[in-house]
């Protein structure tokens, strides 16, 4: 205090009381100076006072200390309210907030699992209050009940979402010291029926992950490796970081939640567009087995009932390597193949062989020069009936359908465009959306076609070019090498633009 005053102003000086200081010998001690200070203060009014006033000032000031000497005693809570005003202003702040903050936003990865993030929430927390472990149970939004996420083993799996310790979370959203709890008669339930709980990990706090006003999860934290008791300090610390906390398990959480509903939408339209091809090749096969109970003795039926057994089994391999080319690279087998046949076969497959020059819908083909190709012509046929079958609905009415097929470039490129006036698509589908799998902007379609055909076509070491907009038209351009032989793989790009052809 001298060398302060030697320096500046009494009232400019800063003595922080450290907290063993308040808190060992702080209450006896404090009460104790008051009482004396009072005393003293005391001795020299009441001579100076009135017989009547002396007798009331006497027990005016005996009912006072009187009565809070019996409220620290028998009020928990009066005690913890004394300890938390001191703790707030007898003693500097043990933690540089702004960089355990930082610390907190660059340790906590919330696009992680649920899992990894609470490992991450564990190796933090123990970290900055020096804890030996943490314990982090997750409310389950189905059942309500909160499930261990992370732990030791002989942490109980579940916590009851009516758990009288929950319930204290749930009402105040704050951090709770267990030792307390035992000192206070009202809480002391609380304590019993998390025993199991607390015992396995060795908790000394427990604070609620919440985000808003609903409890999500518990953090336990065990006692401190130097032995140190937790401060009020730290549990008002702990309060502001669990919310952080909560905030990165509930995303990470919504994020999982979010990917099984795309997996579960994907496995719902995969099924559906397989069960569609299984319901027309069964329909077939019923009709035969109806007959054959009465035509199995005509050779002519069995020539007929073995064609259709036979059809019905190339279209079932034929959909199982169209589904499973959507999850894996097609194996290529290059062979000579002439550009006008590669063609013909497309129209056919996609039912446009036939179409009427008089018709809504017209088809102009040109091929520049027929040279022989070395592809795989199978796969490079569907992916041209790919193109085709989407240019054919993407019109609902009248119009035109242009392919130009042509070998281009040196090294020699098989080049070959669908383009049609339809009602195109936007700059953000073509972006984000458009290879996807199962993203579609057809109101029946399944999204499949085009992400099939990005593989086939990388896989001949190729590329697919896009150009669209919102009522002009799409144009696909597919760019192959027109030897497959001749012409190492490469890492394919695809270029898509915003630009209509």
């Amino acid at each position: 205090a001298a060398m302060a005053l030697a320096r500046r102003r009494l009232s400019d000086m800063d003595v922080p009381v450290a907290r063993p200081v308040i808190y060992y010998s702080s209450v006896s001690l404090t009460l104790a100076g008051a009482f004396m200070l009072s005393t003293l203060v005391l001795s020299r009014l009441i001579p100076a006072l009135s017989q009547e006033w002396r007798i009331g000032v006497i027990l005016g000031f005996l009912v006072f200390v009187g009565g809070g000497g019996l409220l620290l005693m028998l009020s928990p809570r009066t005690s913890r309210a004394i300890k938390r005003f001191i703790d707030r202003n007898f003693y500097a702040n043990r933690y540089d907030y702004r960089r355990e903050w930082e610390r907190v936003s660059k340790d906590l990865t919330p696009t992680a699992r649920p899992e990894e993030l609470a490992r991450q929430v564990e190796t933090l927390v123990c970290a900055i209050f020096d804890a030996e472990r943490a314990t982090i149970h997750l409310r389950d939004d189905k059942a309500g009940v909160f499930r261990r996420l992370h732990g030791p083993e002989g942490v109980q799996v579940e916590v009851p979402p009516e758990d009288l310790l929950v319930k204290h979370l749930e009402r105040t959203l704050l951090p709770v010291l267990l030792r307390d709890l035992e000192d206070d008669l009202d809480l002391i339930p609380l304590v019993v029926e998390s025993r199991p709980t607390l015992e396995a990990t060795d908790a000394a706090v427990c604070a609620p992950l919440a985000v808003g006003d609903s409890l999500i999860g518990l953090l336990w934290l065990s006692r401190k490796r130097n032995d140190e008791d937790w401060s009020l300090e730290d549990l008002e610390f702990l309060g502001a970081m669990s919310r952080q906390v909560a905030a990165a398990l509930w995303f990470s959480r919504q994020s999982e939640l979010a990917s099984e509903m795309r997996q579960m939408e994907s496995l719902h339209r995969l099924t559906t567009f397989v069960l569609h091809d299984i319901k027309n090749q069964v329909s077939g096969l019923s009709l035969v087995v109806e007959n054959a109970k009465r035509h199995l003795g005509n050779p002519e039926f069995q020539r007929d009932a073995m064609a259709v057994v036979g059809n019905t089994v190339s279209s079932l391999r034929e959909l199982m390597n169209q589904v499973s080319g959507v999850a894996r690279v097609p194996h290529i087998e290059p062979a000579p193949c002439s550009l006008q046949e590669l063609v013909d076969d497309a129209l056919i497959a996609a039912g446009m062989a036939q179409l009427d020059a008089q018709g809504p819908l017209k088809l102009d083909i040109r091929i520049a020069v027929h040279p022989e190709v070395v592809v795989d012509r199978r796969l490079l046929a569907r992916v041209l009936v790919n193109l085709l079958t989407n240019a054919r609905e993407a019109m609902p009415g009248p119009g035109r359908i242009e392919l130009v097929a042509e070998i281009a470039g040196d090294p020699r490129m098989l080049v070959v465009s669908v383009r049609d006036d339809g009602r195109g698509m936007n700059e953000e589908f073509l972006r984000t959306r458009l290879f996807r799998p199962f993203a579609t902007t057809k109101p029946n379609g399944l999204g499949i076609g085009l992400a099939q055909s990005r593989s086939i076509v990388e896989a001949h070491g190729g590329r697919i070019e896009v150009r669209s907009r919102p009522g002009a038209g799409t144009t696909f351009t597919v760019h192959v090498p027109a030897d497959r032989r001749a012409v190492p793989w490469h890492e394919p790009v695809d270029a898509v633009e915003g630009q209509d052809a």
